[in-house]
């Protein structure tokens, strides 16, 4: 018998896995015990996942048995799928966590859900909305009242804040007021009937600001059928791509692929999938073993990372084929180059050239006739498209080079976490602890006692190969398992090293003529820092080693997993199973880490951040 090629078994393995848990909304409305089927299936995966339950119930005030039999009786009125879509939304969004959230697969069969938009996508920007791009059906008309690079400034006559709390976070709440209103209002402006209430009328009236002026529009609601929306946007599409002789067929199907394995993989985050689709950019074709190979490595500790939701949600694939499409096939660029597109950059800097993956330089300041040199480092995830060891290697050499810079070495670092949705645990912890020559103090965490975090265990108690690191994993797979047979829920608080046993070294390379060379760190961020962020900023925080400036870190003190799927409407629910845990005894889930000099970042990202970037300079002067 032949055997079947390598490429063709990985192509078979990936698709199989994608049909296994794709399910279509249904196309009838559910009775009421398959609703009550479904609401059972969602509070019997957070009884057994969600890691905080208990804390949530302490500073939120709600009693969860209680809340769970109010929200079943709801379950059982008659209503249709689409407002029994919202009840479940409501209910994941009472926990108020960054990393939980209900989502739906949209199905391609018409008949199933609908979508309304206004036909522009953007930004927060301070208290507004900043308009950057319009849909592909709306790009070439001249004729829309909203412009590129308005501001919107009223919504129905309320404020973008109070439209978002009203409209929105009802259905979404991570459970940060900053980062609610960051995330959540876009999804004013472009909503599906799978997770957000369709308007209530015909039209809206927006307050637009236009450079110095002010005017009020009002502009009609497009409610169509999401099937037949996402078939007129992929058209348009095609059409423009056509027009500049772009074939965006491939690069749609390697979208839509990707896309739809984050809807059944429990460790696959939305931010694996856009590293996956950006590391396809010029290849004609997707590497299924390749891709494999990146799936096979994910496990609980790579997924301390926030699930950012796209513009126009989280399968719109035709949408960044659209912007592609518009900005062209762009020549690679350096570093520093890339890092110009996103953030300010002073004139007068010399960059850190192995600093591939976090672009790094020495900015050169003079001042009554004295030259000062503070370092900068943008780290924008603790997932990069790197291998770790790579970006490890880079890290060192990038301070390394701070350093040897110059006569003194250059102690003063700008440390960039704006927009760092977190990633990989072990690389945040091990790059903390190499900004020290001494070992410092790591957080602690508590695990869900669940079949992920135990089977990591498990696994880490006997595939060590070496014997002393075997055994610092035995005790705790040891203690997990009696806790567990006797009904806990939440294991006891571990240091981080006891996941990682002797590799969190501090580094040898920062000492200097035979004394230690401590870095004096500004660190800029903002209300979006979360997860691995909120843990890296955290470790920061705790051994003085940093200053923070601009907005609390969210507060996505955990990681996240997916959970498939509801027996009837085929929903997924997104859940934190673990929490981590100060030297003070304080959980990072919901408090984050608050600045010492507060700044509205939202304001500033028009300047790419110029003056939050140039205030965490000057504080170390």
């Amino acid at each position: 018998m032949k055997r079947m090629p390598k490429k063709v078994l990985a192509s078979v393995s990936l698709f199989a896995l994608i049909a296994s848990s794709c399910s279509p909304n249904p196309r009838r409305d559910l009775n009421a015990d398959e609703r009550v089927a479904d609401m059972m299936w969602l509070t019997s995966k957070i009884e057994a996942n969600y890691a905080p339950l208990n804390y949530k119930e302490e500073i939120h005030g709600f009693d969860y048995e209680v809340m769970k039999d109010q929200y079943l009786e709801l379950a059982k009125k008659d209503q249709t799928n689409e407002q029994f879509y919202l009840l479940m939304h409501k209910f994941v969004a009472e926990l108020k966590d960054g990393h939980v959230s209900a989502s739906l697969s949209r199905s391609e069969l018409s008949g199933r859900s609908k979508f309304a938009f206004l036909g522009f996508v953007g930004h927060r920007h301070g208290d507004n909305f900043l308009v950057k791009n319009f849909a592909p059906t709306f790009s070439s008309s001249g004729l829309y009242p909203v412009k590129k690079n308005d501001e919107i400034v009223e919504f129905n006559g309320m404020s973008m804040k109070e439209a978002v709390d009203k409209y929105i976070k009802p259905y979404r709440n991570v459970g940060n007021e900053q980062a609610n209103y960051t995330i959540l209002m876009s999804k004013l402006f472009i909503r599906t009937s799978l997770s957000m209430p369709m308007p209530e009328s015909e039209s809206v009236k927006l307050k637009v600001k236009r450079g110095s002026k002010t005017f009020e529009v009002e502009v009609p609601w497009i409610i169509e059928d999401y099937a037949k929306f996402a078939k007129r946007q992929k058209e348009a599409v095609a059409q423009i791509a056509q027009s500049k002789g772009i074939d965006v067929k491939e690069e749609e199907n390697k979208a839509q692929m990707l896309a739809q394995l984050a809807g059944v993989h429990p460790y696959v985050t939305n931010g694996f999938v856009k590293r996956a689709l950006k590391s396809l950019n010029g290849k004609n074709s997707l590497d299924v073993n390749d891709l494999l190979q990146k799936v096979s490595k994910l496990d609980p500790t790579t997924t301390f990372e926030f699930q950012k939701p796209s513009a126009l949600g989280e399968d719109f694939e035709f949408y960044n084929t659209f912007i592609n499409v518009l900005e062209g096939k762009t020549q690679a660029k350096g570093p520093i180059d890339s890092l110009k597109e996103e953030r300010y950059v002073p004139a007068n800097i010399y960059p850190v050239p192995a600093a591939k993956t976090y672009p790094a330089y020495v900015s050169i300041k003079e001042k009554d006739g004295k030259r000062s040199a503070v370092g900068y480092i943008r780290i924008n995830t603790f997932s990069p498209e790197a291998d770790e060891a790579v970006v490890i290697k880079e890290f060192k050499e990038t301070l390394k080079f701070f350093r040897d810079f110059g006569l003194e070495g250059v102690k003063n670092v700008v440390m960039d976490l704006i927009d760092n949705g977190g990633g990989s645990l072990r690389l945040g912890l091990k790059m903390a602890a190499l900004l020290s020559s001494k070992p410092i103090q790591m957080p602690g965490l508590q695990y869900m006692l669940n079949d992920s975090w135990m089977d990591q265990f498990q696994k880490s108690s006997t595939s060590h190969m070496n014997d002393a690191a075997r055994v610092l994993s035995e005790k705790p797979y040891n203690e997990m398992l009696e806790m567990f047979q006797n009904g806990e829920r939440l294991s006891n608080n571990y240091s981080a090293h006891t996941l990682y046993p002797y590799a969190l070294v501090a580094n040898d390379d920062m000492v200097a003529f035979d004394k230690a060379f401590d870095f004096q760190v500004a660190v800029v961020t903002n209300e979006m820092c979360a997860s691995m962020c909120d843990i890296f900023s955290s470790i920061l925080d705790e051994n003085d080693i940093a200053v923070f400036i601009g907005e609390q870190t969210m507060g996505a003190g955990g990681n996240v997993v997916n959970h498939f799927v509801a027996p009837n409407s085929g929903m997924k629910v997104s859940l934190t199973e673990s929490l981590v845990v100060s030297s003070s005894g304080e959980y990072l889930e919901n408090n984050g880490v608050k600045p010492d000099i507060q700044m509205e970042v939202n304001k500033f990202k028009k300047t790419k951040y110029k003056e939050v970037i140039k205030a965490g300079f000057d504080v170390l002067e």
